[in-house]
């Protein structure tokens, strides 16, 4: 069909989305048009209700229904001699959850999206219409964003990341939170099987805590905590062989310093301390291939990364210190504790100053001087690993570190990425470890505040489930780190006031770690 005047009347109202909301306009369109004038009331913090009203008819489903733009002109001059007469930008919205009486967030609101959010990973996301199993983006539809591309390249997955192995993972713990409910446990047992079967998958025979059995492990095990599964001989067996698997690579997402967060998981899951002598070969790895000055490089066959010496959580040092900073902790190894306190001070000094001093950046590697900002690459990720390092020595350094890491996003943050990988999940996720580890009220008003933005962006059905189009926005997957999983997870955590339940895949905080649940 020619362009109709209406067409243009609905791209600026895409426009003026944008403007007021700073997301893209189809994260807002995923959500129910009944609802939008609430939704981008939110979204705008505060906009004049009478301009959300005259955008929210510029994108009318219906093109008829679309105002004339001389009633878009005439809107939008009032706002602004209104706004010009008060002498004020706007009027201030409430941000986060109403408050109960003991200042908490609401913990109805909190339920109801955490119950229809398991109901959406169950029957509302895009599923293998063969086995009924959960579909992930394929990695070549994956830009160097970590953004989906494509609306259409979707595969059957293994691994905890993207697969199925991850949404295991979440219902395993919404299980073990007091989440669980029959078709759960039906799902996650015929997941289990499938899991096991080790049917040929792109990523298959990868041995690591992201992509590869080792993740896998700890989806098991966390299904197994959470009573959906029962433990057996040929799940023993079967953890203790992925939790073996070739040393080739140092980080969190593939390596070494991965399989051993594992380890220490399933041990702690399971109650299990015979697991631990697993992680001893993690550490030796690492140890043996840490660069004089403290840091690590990427190995051959690492394709983009070979030769690199990375920075971040996800590939760089601050996860493998993350690693060797536990290990220390719990084996009291010396050798261990020299390699992560070099591994911190090399991050300590490759720290960029900005804002006045205020806030700390980091480089993506020695070669790439991108400076990223979520989990998997960029300050919040590298606070992640400092959070640890002070709540295991005390020593200020790491806590100062840690605050200005995470300064480097403003307070409202906007970003059209929802996933714990990098975006909006995963950020609020690293407040509530801040607001835990430095017994500070800010990051958890941080926190809620994203959350409130995720609830907003929310799918919900007239039968009550939810799901997020978390990172390509014509689709919803169940992934743990990409997908709904990941915003579900964000909120069960911040029910619990980030005390019971650790990051996606990392360890729990030290005063739960191996309690019985």
């Amino acid at each position: 069909m020619p362009p109709a005047f209406a067409d243009d009347v609905y791209a600026l109202g895409c426009t003026m989305i944008l403007l007021l909301t700073g997301l893209d306009p189809r994260r807002v369109f995923f959500a129910s048009e009944k609802h939008r004038v609430r939704q981008l009331l939110e979204l705008s913090n505060g906009a004049p209700p009478e301009l959300i009203e005259v955008v929210a008819a510029c994108v009318n489903n219906t093109p008829t229904a679309r105002p004339h733009l001389q009633s878009v002109k005439t809107t939008i001059q009032h706002c602004i001699a209104s706004l010009v007469d008060r002498k004020t930008s706007s009027r201030s919205a409430t941000l986060g959850f109403e408050k109960g009486q003991n200042g908490s967030p609401n913990l109805d609101q909190l339920n109801k999206y955490i119950s229809g959010g398991q109901q959406g990973l169950l029957r509302d996301v895009i599923s293998d219409q063969a086995s009924g199993l959960w579909l992930s983006p394929a990695l070549e539809s994956i830009s160097n964003q970590g953004v989906s591309t494509s609306q259409g390249s979707y595969e059957l997955r293994r691994s905890a990341n993207r697969g199925v192995a991850g949404v295991v993972y979440m219902l395993g713990r919404l299980a073990r939170f007091g989440h669980g409910m029959n078709p759960v446990y039906d799902k996650a047992q015929r997941s289990i099987e499938w899991l096991l079967k080790n049917e040929p998958t792109p990523d298959d025979q990868m041995p690591g805590l992201h992509f590869g059995e080792a993740g896998v492990a700890v989806a098991i095990s966390e299904a197994i905590s959470g009573g959906l599964m029962n433990q057996t001989d040929q799940l023993d067996a079967y953890l203790r062989a992925a939790l073996s698997g070739p040393l080739d690579w140092p980080d969190i997402t593939h390596g070494a310093a991965g399989q051993g967060i594992a380890v220490f998981s399933c041990a702690d899951r399971l109650r299990d301390p015979t697991l631990l002598v697993l992680a001893h070969r993690c550490a030796n790895y690492l140890i043996a291939h840490q660069k004089e000055d403290g840091s690590w490089e990427m190995p051959p066959g690492v394709e983009g990364m070979s030769g690199q010496t990375l920075t971040g959580f996800a590939h760089g040092v601050s996860g493998i210190v993350y690693f060797l900073a536990e290990y220390a902790r719990r084996f009291g190894d010396s050798s261990a504790r020299k390699a992560w306190q070099a591994g911190a001070a090399w991050l300590v000094e490759q720290a960029i100053p900005t804002d006045d001093g205020q806030a700390l950046e980091w480089v993506y590697s020695n070669t790439q001087n991108d400076r990223w900002k979520w989990w998997c690459h960029g300050s919040p990720g590298i606070a992640l690993t400092f959070l640890k390092l002070y709540e295991q020595t005390g020593d200020l350094l790491y806590a100062e570190s840690a605050t200005k890491a995470l300064k480097v996003h403003p307070l409202n943050i906007r970003c059209p990425n929802l996933s714990q990988c990098h975006g909006l999940s995963g950020l609020g996720e690293i407040y509530l470890e801040a607001g835990r580890v430095l017994a500070d009220q800010q990051w958890y008003d941080r926190a809620k505040v994203i959350a409130k933005i995720l609830i907003d962006l929310c799918h919900k059905t007239e039968k009550g489930s939810v799901t997020w189009s978390v990172e390509n926005p014509h689709m919803a997957t169940a992934d743990l780190m990409v997908g709904s999983s990941g915003v579900l997870h964000f909120l069960l955590r911040l029910k619990l006031d980030g005390e019971e339940m650790s990051f996606p895949l990392l360890l729990d905080p030290i005063e739960t770690q191996g309690r019985p649940c």
